[in-house]
Formats: structure tokens, sequence, C-alpha cells
């Protein structure tokens, strides 16, 4: 049965993608554990991530490996399908308070309609880390934007963000970090679960592009390391492309975690592969997409770290963490100052 809450989350929380759901179960959690009514919004959506035309040859090819390994992967769809249970979903098309964000939200190429909140009149609006996902947007996606004036406050994921606003719509904007950083590591590892058939020690690969150079990175980790290799394969396919020693695709969110919180070294092209790998204080190094580079960049940036990408000499190079908690701490209650302000300005106290 779907509740009706004060508050209500627009975001996508219910597709078959980590960072996603994770994010979801962050920004829940976070306003949740605050003393609010909170409850995440349902609204149609494909649970399989869409693709871009130009990425129709790999759809073609991922869907003949998803149905080589459809056990695996259906076993995977399921511990996604498990995780949602674990926040609140609404269908209340009269909260009081309308959320937006984070992830990808505001992406030009693929604004979902709910994204923007036109649907919801005589409420209270505002965005949370919402993420543009690129590093500038055309003269013909700007009419995409007309809801932005209806936005009480915006905040965004990333500060490349800010200027597009500012200079293309005249919008302040202020940076928030993502929902993944709004739990302490504690707080994620109590929902997180062990796979099976894991080594005990292992280089963790998490890719959603996949980088030229990514087997070239491997065999250098693993002859610096010594360690086995294992991939997260949620496409089907990737172990044909890239060096491993396992795979796993059953993994649902609570697994990924494991995984990512367990593994002595990270290799990741993802941006939410690069914040949990900062959440729980491994090495890692990030293979940014030099399409989207801005999201990971950014991060990297805010916590003072190096860009680690390529270079042999900052594979392994040790990061500060002791700084990088520091960061995470102010960047967390300087969100929670945004968030509570807004809600206050709303008319809803938390406990």
């Amino acid at each position: 049965m779907l509740m009706k809450n004060e508050i209500s989350i627009i975001t996508p929380h219910s597709v078959y993608n980590y960072g996603a759901m994770l994010q979801a179960y962050g920004i829940y959690q976070f306003i949740k554990k605050n003393g609010y009514d909170v409850g995440v919004y349902e609204f149609p959506v494909d649970k399989e991530k869409i693709r871009s035309i130009k990425g129709f040859i790999y759809t073609v090819i991922e869907k003949f490996f998803r149905m080589i390994h459809y056990s695996e992967l259906k076993e995977g769809d399921h511990a996604f399908d498990d995780f949602i249970l674990r926040y609140q979903i609404n269908k209340d098309d009269q909260s009081k308070v309308y959320i937006v964000g984070s992830d990808q939200v505001w992406n030009p190429n693929n604004i979902n309609p709910y994204f923007s909140l036109k649907k919801f009149t005589n409420t209270y609006k505002f965005s949370y880390a919402a993420s543009l996902g690129v590093s500038e947007i055309s003269a013909g996606q700007k009419g995409k934007y007309d809801f932005l004036k209806d936005m009480k406050q915006i905040s965004v994921r990333e500060k490349t963000a800010v200027n597009i606003l500012e200079n293309m719509f005249g919008c302040k904007a202020e940076v928030n970090i993502d929902p993944s950083f709004l739990l302490e590591d504690e707080e994620w590892r109590k929902i997180e679960k062990k796979p099976q058939g894991i080594p005990e020690e292992y280089i963790l690969v998490y890719i959603l592009h996949i980088p030229n150079n990514i087997n070239e990175v491997l065999n250098e980790l693993k002859k610096k390391l010594n360690k086995k290799i294992v991939l997260i394969d949620r496409r089907g396919y990737l172990n044909k492309i890239v060096h491993c020693d396992n795979v796993v695709r059953n993994a649902g969110p609570s697994e990924f975690l494991w995984l990512i919180d367990h593994a002595q070294f990270i290799v990741t092209s993802s941006f939410h592969g690069t914040a949990f790998s900062l959440i729980f204080q491994k090495p890692f190094c990030s293979l940014v997409n030099p399409n989207a580079p801005s999201r990971i960049n950014d991060l990297l940036k805010l916590m003072e770290i190096k860009k680690r990408e390529n270079e042999r000499d900052e594979l392994t190079m040790e990061i500060d963490y002791e700084k990088v908690k520091a960061v995470i701490k102010n960047e967390r209650e300087k969100s929670y100052r945004y968030i509570v302000e807004n809600l206050k300005e709303a008319g809803i106290n938390g406990n």
C-alpha cells in the first residue's frame, strides 16, 4: 500500500543501478532519521537503463548476453527489487514539500517529466544535489529548463552546474554533496550483504563505460598488488573485454556495498563507485569518462584529491583520509542546514 507523507523525494529510486538506488536510500534515510515524515515518490520508469541511440549496438549485445546469463542476472534483479523495500514508497500528489534529486535528474538528454516537479502545484519545491550529468547545455536544450523558475531553492551536485545555471538561466544555486555521503560508513555497513564465491583479497572492478586502458591498468595493479581481480558485470559481457579472475553478475545494492568495503583496491569509472570508495576509505583509481568528466573530477577536487586515473605513479598513491573525512563531515553539516532551512521555510519541523 502506498502511503502519504509531508515530504516526497523525487529521484530515480527504482532503476537497476547501484548509484541511483543507494543515493535514494541515502537522502531518504538522512531526512527520516532527523525526525521528518518522508517518502520516496513512486513514478513510472523503465527498470532497465535507457541507452542512447549511439549505444544501440551495445544494447543488442547486452540483450544477447543477458539471455546467456539469465538466471544470474535475474537473481540480481530480484536483489534490486528487495532493496526498494528499505525505503517508504508513496504516491502522494498533495505533499507539503517535494524534493528533486539527487543523481542525473536534470540531464538535458533525458529529463523525466517528474523531475521538473511541474506536476505538483501549490506546494514547496526545491532540489537537492541535482546533477546535469554534462559539462554544457546547448542553446537548443535551454527550453527544457523553464521549470527552474518555480524552485524555491536550487542545489546541484557539481560545481560546473552552478556556472551553467547562472550563465544560461540567471539562477543562483549552491553545491551540495551526493546523498551517499549523508550517511556514515557504519550506517552503510548495516545494510551490506556478502556475496558468495568471493576471494579473501581482491581488486574490485566496477565500470560503466569501458576505458581504453582498462586492461593495462589492471595488469599493472595485479602485478603490483598480487591480488585476484573481481569484476561486477551486470551487462553480461564485460568479462569478454576486461581481464578478471571472478565475475559477479547477481549483486544487488547491498552486495555492491560489501564488495567495495572489503576490496583491497577499486578500479572504477563510476561516480558512485568513486563515492563509496571514499566513504569506505579505500585505495582506488577512477578512470574518468572523457564524455562526462565533470562529475568525478568535481568530486575529487572537493575532496582535495589529485586525479587518480591511469598514470602509473598515481595508481597506488596513498590518500589522506583524515582530510577526506573532515571534508565529508563539513559537507554533511552544510547539507543538513540546507535541507532543514528549506523545510522550516515550508512550515515543517523535525523532532
